[in-house]
């Protein structure tokens, strides 16, 4: 300022350490603020807010935490969960099949109850099965095997694999006929 040229100078730290101050109170706000933030997103976590719409986004995400630790919880094997259904089903309709078959049996009707139901079959001339449609009779002329005929007391003829694979997909505890859906007790008859 007045253009001398010897004149006293002096160190003047005042700035460095209005800096460091500075720097040190930003240090500390930024460790409250997360030990807050912490703290807050804890409660928050416990204690649901007291806006409604807070409110109902908390429990939704309660909701969705409990769902998504049920679902990891269960077992993921669809396939033997379905596997053990089938089977268990599949047991069920044998177990009333064999309950219904003691029931109704072929005991129940008499022989001229047969003769009778053999006799309208014979009227029919029916020569095919109504299920696989190919011929009734116990030798087909090729180098399968023989396929046995079923009688049933409605007068209807049927193989025994075909009328066996019905029942087995049948929903009823007691099948019907196929044709006529009148209930039936059976007899193998022998060509």
């Amino acid at each position: 300022m007045c253009r001398k040229e010897q004149y006293e100078t002096r160190v003047i730290y005042d700035g460095a350490r209005l800096y460091r101050e500075k720097c040190a109170l930003r240090i500390q706000a930024f460790w409250r603020g997360y030990h807050v933030r912490k703290w807050y997103s804890n409660i928050r976590k416990h204690v649901p807010p007291k806006d409604q719409k807070l409110r109902r986004r908390f429990f939704e995400k309660k909701f969705q935490e409990m769902n998504d630790s049920l679902v990891q919880s269960c077992s993921t094997d669809v396939e033997a969960f379905l596997n053990d259904i089938d089977r268990s089903v599949a047991m069920s309709h044998d177990i009333l099949r064999c309950l219904d078959n003691k029931y109704t049996s072929v005991s129940e009707m008499e022989d001229k109850d047969w003769l009778e139901a053999q006799e309208k079959a014979v009227q029919r001339g029916v020569q095919d099965c109504p299920i696989c449609l190919n011929r009734l009779s116990s030798h087909n002329g090729s180098s399968k095997e023989d396929r046995n005929v079923l009688l049933l007391s409605c007068s209807h003829l049927f193989h025994k694999p075909c009328l066996q694979a019905f029942e087995l997909f049948c929903q009823e505890v007691k099948p019907k006929c196929p044709l006529c859906r009148s209930h039936y007790a059976k007899m193998l008859v022998l060509n």
